[in-house]
Order: C-alpha cells, then structure tokens, then sequence
C-alpha cells in the first residue's frame, strides 16, 4: 500500500520522518547470471515499496547507480528522487521522498561529495512573510563514509557546512562505517572503532551542525563468514539530529529498526541477504497522527497480564526452530493476533477465556477509539470510564481528582501519550500481510496491535 499523504506534524518544531539503509546496490547488473539478476532485481523493488509504506523519506547509501539512471525515478512515480551517483558499479547515494512532502516543502539539493554526500534543504513554504534567511529549514544529509582517505576529506566539509546560512535544523544519517566505542563494534580492538585524534573531529562536527544521536542500541552491519570466529556485527548506521533539551522532551525522537523483509543475520547457499544492513527509522513519540483506521484495533497492554488469554497464547504458540529470529517473532505475532481476534470474536464461547475478559478488551478498544480523535471531548470520556468499573482501576482513573476541566484535559494528554507511545512501540508490524511480517523485538512489551 502506498504512504498515505503527508500532513504537517502536530508542533513547529522542524522535524522530518525518515528511515536509512545501505542497500548495497540497486543496480539491475548485479548477480552473476542472467537468472541471479531477475530475482534480486525484483526482491530489492519490492523491499523499497514495503519500507516506502512506512516512512515518507528514505535515505540510500551504496546505490552503485550510474549518474543518469532513471532506475528508481521509474520505479517509484509517487516519490521524487534525489540522486547523488558516482559511477556505475561504486558507492553512490539517493534520498527519495514522498510527493506530497515535496509539495509542502521548497527543496533544495547540493552534491556535497560526489557519490558520498549529499543534502536536501528542507524550508517552509507556509512562511510567506518572513525573508528567505529567516524562514525554517532543515538541511537533512546523507553520507556513505567508506573506509579510505575519502573519510578525512568528508569531515572537512562537514566542518565547513553553512550554506548559504548555517541552517536551524539538521538531521545527519547513513552509514558512517566506524563507531565510537567498543560496544557498537565488533571487538574492542576493532578498526571500525574511530582513531582518537578523528574522534575529536568527529565531535567537532557534531558540536559545529549542534547533533546528538538518536540512539537505537541494536547492531545494524553484520558480516558473516563460514568460520564463525571470522563473523561479526557492529552499529555503523546511525542517525543525529538538532534538537534541545527541551525540543527533545516535547518531539520525543526514536530511532528503531523497522519491520523488514530482508534478514542480514540469515546467509545460506540458496539465501543470500539483499544487503547486510538492517535500516533504521526516525520516527517522534510527541509527534503522531492519529490513526482511525478500522483495520487497526489497539490491544492494551494490561492483556498481557491476563493469565487466561497467555495461556490460550502459550498453548497455540507452536515454535518453529529456524534459527531465523525475524522469522520467530513472525510467528510469535500471528498467534498473539489470532488468540486475541478469537476472544473478541467469540466471547465466553472461547475455551480459557471468559466473559469479562472479552468484556474488557472490548471497552478497551472504544476507548482507545476515543483518545484517538484529534479533540476529544473531556465530558464523554469522564463518562466513558466511569460507567465503566475496569476502566477506571486499568487507567488509574480517580474521579475524585478531577475536579476541574483542566485536571481532566491533563489526564487525558497523559493517555494519548502513553497509547501513542504503545502504538510506537508495538506498530512494527501491524500494516505487513502475515506472509512478509517481520517484526522489531520489543522485549518484555506486549504487541499491542491486531
């Protein structure tokens, strides 16, 4: 399904939703037969179009694209793309963004390193009065530093980065092929960990564009080799972004590993990974749309502690020894939707689940419903929980503090904020068909979606 059309975030904090991935190439030349071509070809489009429904801006390092190549223009009509090739067969970059993105936004594109980096000046074309210098911006890049003399030469531009004004807002992803400590490389006498005297550099770099990372603790390289002693995993893919103590309480960024259809920990003769990068999302917890689709129904997160309902999951849950973890928590996610689809279904009916849990999760779901809606009305919701027992020890609902319209508005921003948080958490794999679901672990949280 295509992203559905952009809409201006709920706040005037500049900030831009985006996902990163080495792709190692896209060019329809790879493979070493004509056969090998095909079916790598078609894997990495349909790849591209499943993360394309998640993220309206998606950032790609190692292209290997010529510089004429109309290859993802062509393969992607709703999206504009901004290509930064080098030459056929080597590095090579491309930021591809949504159309309804491009018409909200004036864009402008500078090849800062011919096939290493590139920026897209992002700036608000709703700010017709203000002068051009004054107006919003975000200057979003996106590198590819390979493991040569190219590295030193790229940080001197970034240092050197103000045009034509040094910008408001920057956002600085991709792969950066070095770490800056032992536990995101793969040993602690790894070459990728940054030299000391590049480190200083690099944190005058980040102090210069005023950056700071986005983290997400997961590895995202992974090399495998035959001789296990020879395989290894580090986290070169990373994300930074402009933001301030405060900024960043009320944005609340995230970066997460998105579902993906492509296992880089997974290698076979008859599998091998379209890339041996996993991408990672920015995304913003203090900055959601709302949702009311029908197709998507909340689960709360309080059914996890349900003893009937994980016992009915424990007994259906039938584990299949793949070794693949995306694949295991594929199957973990179809039996919790399939053991919650049937409670709401069938009710008492159901063996081990009774009445009121049913009760409950239904309610539940209402409620979630009416959080949802962008101005929810404080007298119905007051109402809403109290004519309802379980809602209201669930919720921590104490009516007897509520005295007052503001008290009850606080308490239910704190609600929506603690369910776009679930949603965040638990929607990585909500929109995939069970076929291509393959999901983020969350440890110890409860897949909250259906």
């Amino acid at each position: 399904m295509p992203f559905k059309k952009y809409k201006p975030l709920n706040t005037n904090i500049g900030h831009l939703n985006i996902t990163t991935l080495n792709i190692r190439s896209v060019s329809s030349t790879d493979g070493n037969s004509s056969t090998q071509t095909f079916v790598r070809k078609k894997k990495v489009e349909d790849y591209l179009k499943n993360l394309l429904t998640r993220t309206p801006i998606l950032l790609l390092q190692e292209t290997n694209l010529h510089t004429n190549d109309r290859y993802l223009h062509n393969l992607l009509p709703d999206h504009t793309v901004f290509n930064n090739s080098l030459k056929k067969g080597a590095a090579g970059t491309a930021i591809i963004v949504h159309n309804s993105i491009v018409d909200a936004y004036e864009l402008e594109h500078i090849k800062l390193v011919k096939g290493l980096v590139q920026v897209l000046r992002f700036t608000n074309k709703d700010q017709h009065n203000a002068n051009p210098g004054q107006r919003d911006n975000i200057d979003l890049f996106n590198v590819y530093i390979p493991h040569s003399d190219n590295r030193e030469a790229i940080f001197e531009k970034l240092l050197k980065w103000e045009k034509p004004n040094k910008p408001k807002r920057a956002i600085l992803a991709g792969d950066f092929n070095f770490v800056t400590n032992t536990d995101d490389a793969p040993s602690a006498d790894s070459g990728t960990i940054l030299p000391d005297i590049l480190k200083a550099t690099w944190e005058e770099i980040l102090l210069h564009l005023t950056l700071r990372e986005v983290k997400q603790h997961y590895h995202t390289h992974f090399t495998l080799s035959d001789i296990v002693g020879r395989s290894s995993s580090s986290r070169i893919d990373r994300i930074y972004i402009t933001a301030s103590d405060t900024e960043w309480d009320i944005i609340r960024p995230i970066a997460y590993i998105p579902p993906t259809t492509n296992s880089p920990a997974k290698k076979t003769k008859t599998n091998v990974p379209l890339s041996d990068h996993l991408p990672v999302t920015l995304n913003y917890l203090g900055c959601q749309h709302h949702n009311n689709s029908p197709h998507k129904k909340a689960i709360p997160k309080w059914t996890a502690t349900d003893k009937k309902i994980l016992e009915l999951i424990k007994e259906k849950w039938a584990t299949k020894k793949t070794r693949d973890p995306f694949q295991e928590i594929r199957y973990f996610c179809n039996t919790v939707r399939k053991v919650i689809t049937q409670v709401l279904k069938e009710g008492k009916r159901i063996e081990g689940a009774d009445r009121d849990t049913h009760q409950k999760i239904t309610d539940s779901i209402k409620f979630f419903k009416i959080l949802r809606h962008p101005s929810p009305n404080p007298t119905y919701i007051t109402s809403f929980i109290k004519s309802h027992n379980h809602l209201s020890a669930t919720y921590n609902y104490q009516s007897d503090h509520l005295t007052n319209s503001e008290e009850v508005h606080k308490y239910i921003i704190n609600l929506q904020s603690e369910l776009t948080r679930q949603d965040e958490l638990h929607d990585t794999w909500a929109d995939f068909p069970p076929s291509t679901k393959a999901p983020q672990a969350k440890g110890g949280i409860f897949l909250n979606k259906l």
